[in-house]
């Protein structure tokens, strides 16, 4: 940090001169709002500040010390100047005029996001049948690999959300009660208005499929109580039968983001009444930590624990963890030290899914440090597919349903005509969560973000 007193930026200032600095801030535009599948928004964007000093003007101690973080100095068409940290996460474009606020979205993330919803819905396909079980004497290999690890792919969502909820703590923590409640209110929205009406769906596709074959993937028809915990996320906690595949993830993520949420609220109260308000992401750290070392070395290991956030803690902290240091909001040496946790945890009992999270945390952190978060995976397909990665989660395991029910009567004892099948009920979930994304999750995403913002005070 002794570096930052260094910068050009805090010289000038200090004499009174005025600079324009890009500051990195979470950020939800458009086209992308706050992403109701992988935390509290999609990236950060760089925003334009105007910094106007006079020698006679007193600098608060806690921003001397704990700046915003400072990416690059806009000046002119001149190559875009590294910040004083070694993690350059964006840089600003060259450009006759230096634009008020230039958004960024980290491309390698959504490529993360994309491919692996990608994997899901083929794990989903592969598992579940009939169309894969008929279809198996053509690609044993690969129906087995798809139905036995395809489902790694959560751990990478875990890591994501974490570190995107870990982006947006990092801004702003509620200081009242109304505020915070605003905030659960709003991230139970952001993820209810479309899977709202994806139960429905689900619901009707359980009836339809059941008319055509008798399978083990068909929920049977659903109770009053078991709506009603699908409607809070709860029917995991309280033991009802999820309606479609998929549905106990979200409850998943829900508790995990409303508990990282509470988590670091109220430690940020205790750290502001401490007069150490810029300590609140240290402070949450070393609470958190007990509690991730917890979920892997004993909630992690018992499958009796996977119907809540706790057997999943390890790879979100992981996840929030990376952010916080790429952020500058924690040392090297205590992301080492959640690195290490993990490592260690692998040694006393190794889980492939554990593995894999590590490896997600460690290619964003090396992503961060050489500024791939923006260049890595940049394509627009991949952009369009992370786009539409939520509606797709939600539609296709309905939709594979009914055509695995149709399909599989038709396709009986032809292999070939089954592998068809599966790769056209790829193709429908594909384009059907186009179709739900602009009819149904990009209005419902509006309306979320219409609701009343408060102003809660930056904590750096």
């Amino acid at each position: 940090m002794a570096n930052l007193f260094n910068s050009a930026y805090y010289r000038d200032a200090l004499r009174g001169e005025s600079r324009t600095a890009v500051v990195l801030e979470p950020y939800a535009n458009e086209s992308n709002r706050e992403s109701p599948f992988f935390g509290s928004c999609y990236g950060m964007q760089a925003v334009g500040v105007e910094y106007t000093r006079t020698d006679a003007e007193v600098i608060p101690e806690a921003e001397f010390l704990h700046p915003p973080t400072i990416v690059a100095d806009a000046i002119e068409v001149a190559a875009p100047v590294a910040a004083p940290s070694s993690r350059v996460l964006i840089k600003p474009e060259r450009s006759e005029t230096t634009p008020k606020v230039l958004v960024r979205r980290f491309a390698f993330l959504d490529g993360l996001r994309a491919l692996s919803a990608q994997v899901i819905v083929w794990h989903h396909i592969a598992f579940y049948g009939p169309l894969s079980d008929i279809a198996y004497p053509l690609i044993p290999t690969a129906i087995d690999f798809a139905a036995e690890y395809g489902r790694m792919a959560v751990q990478v969502f875990l890591v994501i959300g974490g570190f995107v909820a870990a982006q947006g703590l990092s801004r702003a923590v509620p200081i009242t009660g109304a505020e915070l409640l605003r905030q659960i209110g709003k991230r139970y929205w952001r993820l209810a208005w479309p899977y709202l009406a994806v139960v429905a769906i689900a619901v009707m596709a359980n009836e339809t499929a059941s008319q055509w074959m008798t399978h083990h993937s068909i929920a049977a028809p659903p109770t009053v109580p078991q709506v009603i915990a699908h409607v809070f996320f709860l029917q995991t906690l309280l033991g009802y039968e999820s309606l479609s595949s998929g549905f106990w993830y979200l409850a998943i993520d829900l508790q995990l983001s409303l508990l990282s949420l509470l988590a670091c609220t109220t430690i940020g109260l205790v750290a502001r009444r401490c007069g150490r308000a810029e300590e609140t992401h240290r402070w949450s750290f070393a609470v958190l930590f007990p509690i991730a070392a917890t979920a892997l070395f004993w909630w992690n290991r018992d499958p009796d624990h996977d119907i809540w956030a706790g057997y999943y803690f390890g790879s979100y902290f992981l996840g929030m963890s990376t952010a916080w240091w790429l952020t500058n909001r924690i040392p090297r040496g205590w992301y080492a030290a959640a690195v290490m946790l993990v490592v260690c945890g692998l040694v006393y009992d190794f889980r492939i899914r554990l593995a894999i999270a590590l490896a997600t945390s460690l290619l964003i952190a090396v992503a961060g440090v050489s500024g791939g978060l923006e260049r890595w995976l940049r394509s627009s397909w991949i952009d369009y597919l992370a786009r539409i990665s939520y509606s797709l989660f939600l539609i296709h395991f309905p939709l594979c349903l009914i055509i695995n029910a149709v399909l599989s009567e038709v396709a009986a004892d032809q292999p070939w005509w089954a592998l068809g099948g599966m790769v056209f009920a790829w193709a429908v979930s594909c384009l059907a969560a186009v179709a739900f994304y602009h009819g149904v999750e990009k209005a419902a995403l509006w309306r979320v973000t219409a609701l009343p913002r408060f102003s809660a005070p930056r904590v750096s």
